[in-house]
């Protein structure tokens, strides 16, 4: 049903409760009034769309404006690069590129309003509409030799600002083996619903448009850059919000003048999950000072501890079977060792925006185009009994 449709409807459900309105039926006039704001935004959303349609008619029109649609684009600069083909310098363009998302998550559209991008590939949201060089794509950045932490966490996508879960309370009572005729032991479970808010995190640069023309190859290192320290400041928001989280347990401490001491800490936490939990511990979150004294650990031999307890590859190393993730976000001495996967969703509204333009205050004249890119998540944490934070004793 298209908005229209769906605004006619509207407008004939209010008209059948005249007569009860009316008569003062106290239910039909709040019905009525819910009715008349479900219209009152179905009318702003068509206004909306009616609008956004105008404009990108004139994105298509004989304006002086060349407007280049690419559907199959998948980078930013890729786009730059391949939009300047057949359009001479100093003149304004628009390119119109499909937003992304990650592979596995769906894309959020709504049918009834236009996409403004032409080809067989529904989008999630319009690009950029203003009447200049700009560009916008959807992905998130999968940077070679970089892996973000939020690859340890579950991952949801979802379309509006908030996700509201259920937070598992922990379980007391203890089910026991009773007689024929005797009394049940009384255990309780419960949760509590919590909801997180999603927060947007984003910057932006400048460079020359003689860079696009004469050097296009710095267009990716640019690019490449930025979406280099979004992820970084991604994976310290996401730590954050855990190391803040007041119901992760922090029971086990370990002695830091041992050399083993926070190998052996790392071992006790992974056997509390298993045993107070449902799941099986699989990442261990550690300072990079952290894992070098434990890769350098030697016995009184001088041979390696190492042998024992690392498997992998040098570049995938393990702990106790589990995956190591180093991040400088986590303080020297504090480990977190968590089953991850089930423990934390990473909630995002889409991917990554990478946008750009000439025309942002005086760019145009001076030459020079700027560069955003933004994203926006939130960090669920459903099962904080499943995370350890371990420490050296104090």
């Amino acid at each position: 049903m298209t908005l229209k449709e769906q605004l006619a409807a509207k407008q004939a459900e209010l008209v059948a409760l005249k007569s009860r309105i009316e008569a003062d039926d106290a239910d039909a006039i709040a019905q009525g009034e819910a009715i008349s704001a479900e219209i009152e935004e179905l009318n702003g959303r068509i206004a909306q769309a009616e609008a956004k349609a105008s404009l990108l008619a004139q994105m298509k029109s004989d304006s002086g404006v060349q407007v280049k649609t690419n559907s199959k684009t998948r980078s930013l600069a890729g786009a730059l690069i391949k939009a300047r083909e057949g359009v001479k310098r100093g003149e304004h363009f628009s390119i119109a590129t499909p937003y992304m998302v990650k592979d596995g998550e769906g894309s959020v559209v709504d049918a009834d309003e236009p996409s403004g991008v032409e080809g067989d590939e529904p989008v999630s949201v319009d690009p950029i509409t203003a009447m200049s060089f700009d560009t916008m794509n959807r992905a998130v950045p999968a940077l070679k030799g970089r892996t973000p932490v939020a690859s340890l966490m579950g991952a949801y996508t979802i379309s509006g600002d908030t996700y509201t879960f259920l937070k598992k309370n922990p379980f007391t009572g203890e089910i026991q083996k009773v007689e024929e005729g005797g009394k049940k032991p009384y255990v309780r479970t419960s949760y509590q619903k919590e909801t997180v808010t999603i927060e947007k995190w984003a910057a932006y640069t400048k460079y020359t448009t003689e860079t696009i023309w004469d050097n296009a190859f710095l267009v990716s290192a640019y690019q490449n850059e930025m979406l280099l320290e979004l992820g970084k400041a991604e994976d310290k928001a996401i730590l954050d919000t855990i190391l803040a989280n007041e119901d992760i347990v922090d029971d086990i401490e370990y002695d830091a003048t041992e050399d083993l001491g926070m190998i052996e800490a790392i071992m006790r936490a992974r056997a509390a999950i298993a045993q107070n939990t449902a799941y099986t511990a699989d990442a261990v979150i550690i300072n990079p000072a952290d894992l070098v004294d434990i890769e350098l650990a030697k016995d009184s031999n001088n041979r390696y501890y190492g042998e024992s307890f690392f498997a992998g590859s040098p570049d995938q190393p393990k702990i106790w079977g589990m995956a190591i993730f180093e991040s400088a976000y986590v303080p020297q001495g504090t480990v977190l060792v968590g089953a991850f996967k089930n423990a934390v969703k990473v909630v995002r509204n889409g991917g990554i925006m990478a946008a750009a333009t000439n025309t942002n205050e005086d760019d145009f004249v001076n030459n020079l185009v700027t560069y955003l890119v933004e994203e926006r998540f939130a960090t669920a944490i459903e099962l904080p009994s499943a995370i350890y934070k371990i420490s050296a004793e104090a």
